[in-house]
């Protein structure tokens, strides 16, 4: 089997609500490619879904680790905008605002196709931090502003 293999059995397991199955499928999608951003995207989503939300941060941070050049996806032409939108909605549900807005705009100039989705979540955080905020967070990954 191939890591696409796993994956789309992973997709499918987590449709039925199966996340202990999805996790184990995603997981060994990680082992046969390392680099794959949507594995890497999914899994992360998984384990926050599950409530694990430190594994979910570990693991979505160490996806923005991935050299660009290295990089694989199965049909995300967008998978870093991806993958910080994800980051972003990790830390918007933490009410972590400030990391969030950060990786909303990343996502946001990587070229997200939600763009205008994403800046209403931006402008909602801004609004709930008084309109104050001045993104100190950064991500060490080469993406920095």
């Amino acid at each position: 089997p191939s890591s696409r293999s796993y994956f789309e059995l992973a997709c499918a397991h987590v449709h039925a609500k199966n996340h202990d199955a999805a996790l184990q499928a995603f997981a060994k999608a990680n082992e046969l490619d390392k680099y794959n951003i949507d594995v890497l995207n999914n899994l992360g989503i998984t384990f926050f879904n599950e409530g694990q939300r430190a594994k979910a941060i570990k693991i979505l941070l160490a996806a923005l680790k991935i050299h660009p050049d290295k990089a694989t996806s199965f049909n995300n032409p967008y998978p870093f905008s991806s993958l910080f939108a994800t980051i972003g909605t990790v830390f918007k549900e933490q009410g972590e605002f400030k990391k969030a807005i950060v990786a909303y705009e990343k996502a946001i100039r990587m070229g997200h196709p939600d763009k205008e989705l994403l800046q209403a979540h931006v402008d909602g955080m801004n609004q709930n931090l008084s309109g104050r905020v001045t993104p100190k967070y950064q991500f060490s990954a080469g993406f920095e502003k």
